[in-house]
Formats: structure tokens, sequence, C-alpha cells
């Protein structure tokens, strides 16, 4: 699939919850319209490189984008359900992201 599709989609889909949002008033929307722009920037961070090359930064960004999107879903799930978002969850998953394995960091090695 296109990449312009999929970034296209993705913040459509930030602007669809934020809409959702400021009808409902649910602070999980919020966080769930956060992710899907996080998933936006995921799919314009290829377009923002320079010449289209992947450097080292724009890989970073992208893991990043792709890891804080994905703590906003949890997040934001946990909201949904009435449960507490554990701020050890949160800050545990986001030390694996930044000092775990990656297979990108492996690849630009």
């Amino acid at each position: 699939m296109s990449p312009v599709v999929l970034l296209a989609s993705s913040l459509l889909l930030a602007l669809f919850f934020a809409y959702v949002y400021r009808q409902k008033r649910q602070q999980y929307l919020l966080v769930w319209s956060a992710g899907w722009a996080l998933i936006a920037g995921h799919f314009l961070a290829p377009f923002l490189s320079p010449g289209g090359i992947a450097t080292r930064w724009f890989a970073t960004l992208d893991e990043w984008l792709l890891a804080v999107a994905a703590l906003a879903f949890y997040a934001s799930a946990r909201m949904y359900a009435r449960l507490s978002a554990h701020p050890r969850n949160v800050v545990a998953a986001a030390t694996v992201a930044a000092f775990g394995p990656s297979p990108t960091r492996a690849a630009l090695s």
C-alpha cells in the first residue's frame, strides 16, 4: 500500500477521534487520537528524510513514534476499561523501547 495512503488514513483517523473527543469529552478518546497522530508521524518521517535515505536519526525517530503510539493505545485502552495505566509499566516499556534490541539499530550498525 502506498505510504501516502497510509499517512492520509492515519491522519484522518486522528482527526475523527479528536472530533469524537470534542463531542463526548472522554479522556481516552483524546489519548486514542494522539496515538493515531503518532502513527501518522511515523508515516510522515520517510517523507522528511533527506533524499529519501533512511538516516540513523530518522530511523530512530520512526521507531520511537511507533513505540510511543503503542504506549498511547495501551494507556487509552486501560482508560476505557476504567483501569489505571500504571506508570511503572509505561516506564518499563519506554525503557525497553529505548535500550532494548532493535532491528533498525542492528541494520544501521
